[in-house]
């Protein structure tokens, strides 16, 4: 078996190697259920996912009498995310926010200037989503830049994530876990890693530090964090309206959440809502720049996926897996000695390397 830790957008390469040898289509495998998720086929299109129905009812025979660790076996919506996350989907208001960042950008750059500065801010569920790293990039043919947006970033948010953060699986949990999945050998070797609450969180992390560091938004200090869940998004709410005030300033807080668009109307605050995508919009996704995306989150998010019929496996948790890869969106491939394509793959992926390195040095 030979082993490579890479950047996702190697998935692409290896897509290519997969098909250029002879594969017409690839099965999209995860270990817990034992489902097929999707099918890839060579043009890079998605097809056959697997039906909610399906999904839980297969979920449902793995984490019967399981108790606590029922936690830890992803759940449909967890799935779903992840189309989401990937940008492989839209939010259903997505057209009626970009609309809303365009009619931003024009007034704030026409001549009629508002006196006050317009922020956007995000809501907890906004990270975890990764609107603004993933989606922005491909919108349309029109490309919308969100370094020219005015951001703000709640310490709640950053704070309510970092709560997250921090719990692995100890060794009687793997074995229960592995005991009880389909491929119990494959979640055998998750090992004492990071639980799948923290392994979501630290995918937010990423799009708090792209707004912040990246994109250069501001951060608000907030108080100290709550433990009831509405408190939390009262007093993000309350954050941004004290930076608005302070700022004498515009903060339109972005979110999925019902409940906070209330919250921030109260706090005085204009939203953009945006909502989950429907299941049914699960069968028309046209976006095949997201691929490498989705299937880097999927194998975070199940821990390993596989790429079937090959022996493929692409992991996004493994034991001895650092900060970095988090950051850098790493996953470690694990192709068979076995598949014909290693050789090339293993010299492009030098060859790559070796390139990326130096665009980094200059």
């Amino acid at each position: 078996m030979a082993e490579f830790i890479l950047p996702k957008d190697y998935l692409i390469l290896l897509l290519n190697k997969a098909f250029r040898y002879g594969r017409k289509v690839l099965r999209i495998k995860e270990p817990f259920y034992g489902l097929d998720l999707f099918t890839v086929d060579e043009k890079m299109r998605i097809s056959k996912i697997v039906s909610g129905h399906e999904f839980r009812e297969e979920r449902d025979k793995v984490v019967h009498g399981l108790g606590r660790l029922d936690w830890e076996a992803p759940e449909w919506f967890d799935f779903k995310d992840c189309f989401l996350s990937s940008a492989a989907l839209r939010p259903r208001e997505w057209d009626d926010f970009v609309e809303q960042i365009r009619h931003i950008r024009a007034r704030m750059t026409g001549p009629s200037r508002p006196r006050k500065p317009v922020y956007i801010g995000i809501d907890t569920n906004v990270a975890y989503s990764r609107i603004f790293s993933r989606h922005f990039p491909y919108v349309g043919h029109e490309e919308i830049n969100p370094d020219c947006l005015e951001l703000v970033v709640s310490e709640l948010v950053r704070k309510e994530v970092d709560r997250r953060i921090g719990y692995r699986y100890k060794p009687d949990e793997v074995e229960t876990l592995s005991s009880r999945a389909r491929a119990h050998g494959l979640v055998r070797r998750l090992g004492r890693t990071n639980k799948l609450s923290t392994r979501k969180a630290k995918l937010a992390q990423n799009e708090i530090d792209f707004l912040t560091k990246d994109l250069g938004a501001l951060e608000v200090s907030g108080r100290d964090l709550a433990k009831d869940k509405e408190r939390v998004d009262r007093d993000i709410a309350a954050s941004y309206a004290d930076f608005q005030e302070s700022h004498s300033a515009e903060v339109i807080l972005v979110t999925f959440d019902q409940n906070m668009v209330d919250h921030a109307k109260n706090a005085r605050l204009s939203t953009a809502v945006m909502r989950f995508p429907v299941n049914k919009a699960l069968g028309a996704i046209d976006n095949p720049w997201s691929l490498h995306c989705l299937i880097h989150d999927l194998a975070v998010t199940f821990g390993v996926v596989q790429m079937s019929p090959l022996d493929i496996h692409v992991w996004g948790e493994w034991q001895g897996k650092q900060t970095e890869d988090y950051e850098l969106e790493r996953v470690k491939i694990d192709i068979g000695e076995s598949i014909p394509f290693l050789d090339k793959f293993t010299k492009q992926a030098e060859r790559c390397g070796k390139i990326i390195d130096a665009m980094s040095v200059d």
